[in-house]
């Protein structure tokens, strides 16, 4: 007869071969492209896959670089605004990715929104011709390593996945947009172009990665510069929400940005928006920083400690605005001349609602026309970790850009763009 001891061993022996398999497993689970098939010559733009293997590589070179001919080659004759989208943990490029659909649906409100009047008049009167085409990209990576719970173990793995990814192909694709976005907004004024790029949680960790050299540089140049002279961004502007990696990584261009005054002609170059009952954020996260933690050198000080384990956005002391809901409140429209008002509307302290949310600085926090937000929303604007495509605060980002979008847009009609520089 087996003794009970034996009987117990046999189960650990067996629990601990269940979780080698889970992991062996896991090591190609969902690690594939999802969209093989080529861009085909006629493709309308509407939305297209980038995708991107865990080395950091893309999965279909030959496409990356078709979907980066095609948008330049639109650009050249028509209206054309590029929203990109990197999505973060447990999500890919599979046709039945709830973030993958919400940002289809997204890319045709953005589409839509831009063909309103206030826009359109607008154009008209800078002798811009036509609608704008809004052309999505999503950017993916392998988000989803193990299926179902288990995918929660996956945080360290998929955390240095996300950072290999910003390195790598992310970096390359985004800058090369970016290069053809500065090309053709210095050498056509009967077009534009716009370059919107966003990343949730991970996929935050990657954008980041992917820009904040090129950032970090353009702050550099302004070194010396005349004190009004616009920072340049990566496209019009990067935005983060909720993003999943640790202050830390913020703090060197957090410094630099706070080192200069700006002026009118400055518009975010960085958004980083975070809600409340964030779970992931606010007790995963810091408790898979303090476990690596235990790999590393001591830190020098308590601060040191709270910015490598917090989240970007958890971490208060970098917060610069609040994102109060309002639900009542309609779209902001300028009541008169729409350049005359966009050219002098500080869109970090806007002082007015967007389609049901205001964005206020918090005393001491930040400067006039800042080119770098850091706002917090307490009252579920953005609910909990995975409510990036809840309607209220969709519309408002939405608004944002539209405005964002149409400011610049007066800007290069006023004589010529803000310096765009380095990366």
């Amino acid at each position: 007869m087996t003794h009970l001891p034996d009987k117990r061993r046999m189960a650990g022996l067996a629990t601990l071969l269940g979780v080698a398999a889970v992991v062996v497993a896991g090591c190609n689970y969902g690690h594939r492209p999802f969209q093989q098939a080529p861009l085909q010559p006629l493709h309308d733009l509407s939305n297209v896959d980038v995708e991107i293997d865990d080395s950091g590589n893309f999965w279909d070179r030959t496409k990356a670089e078709s979907i980066l001919n095609a948008i330049d080659d639109s650009a050249a004759n028509a209206n054309v605004v590029v929203l990109l989208f990197v999505h973060g943990w447990h999500h890919n490029a599979a046709d039945d990715d709830t973030n993958r659909s919400d940002f289809h649906i997204t890319v045709k409100a953005v589409d839509q929104k831009l063909k309103d009047k206030i826009y359109r008049d607008a154009r008209k009167t800078l002798n811009i011709e036509g609608d704008v085409k809004v052309v999505g990209v999503y950017l993916s990576w392998r988000g989803e390593s193990l299926p179902g719970l288990l995918d929660y173990s996956t945080f360290w793995g998929r955390k240095a996945a996300a950072e290999r990814v910003g390195d790598g192909a992310a970096r390359e694709f985004i800058l090369r947009l970016s290069e053809i976005y500065k090309k053709r907004n210095q050498g056509d004024r009967q077009h534009l172009m716009g370059l919107v790029s966003i990343g949730h949680s991970f996929g935050g960790q990657v954008l980041y990665k992917s820009v904040a050299q090129s950032l970090e540089e353009n702050f550099l140049l302004h070194e010396g510069q005349p004190a009004q002279m616009p920072v340049a961004s990566v496209g019009d502007v990067t935005v983060l929400i909720n993003p999943a990696f640790e202050a830390a990584q913020f703090d060197r261009l957090r410094s630099l940005q706070s080192r200069y005054t700006y002026g009118p002609a400055q518009t975010p170059v960085l958004l980083v928006f975070s809600g409340e009952k964030d779970w992931a954020r606010q007790w995963f996260f810091p408790l898979g920083r303090r476990i690596s933690a235990w790999f590393r050198p001591a830190f020098s000080s308590d601060e040191e400690k709270a910015e490598w384990v917090t989240a970007l956005g958890e971490y208060e002391p970098q917060r610069t605005h609040s994102l109060v809901l309002q639900p009542s409140t309609a779209s902001y429209e300028f009541p008169t001349d729409y350049c005359q008002q966009a050219l002098g509307f500080d869109l970090t302290n806007p002082g007015v609602p967007f389609a049901g949310a205001t964005l206020a600085a918090s005393p001491g926090r930040s400067k006039p026309f800042s080119p770098v937000v850091v706002a917090y929303s307490d009252n579920e604007l953005i609910k909990a970790h995975n409510g990036i495509f809840k309607e209220d605060f969709r519309r408002f980002l939405i608004d944002y850009v539209a405005l964002l979008e149409g400011k610049r847009l007066c800007l290069k009609a006023k004589s010529s763009p803000p310096q765009i520089v380095g990366g």
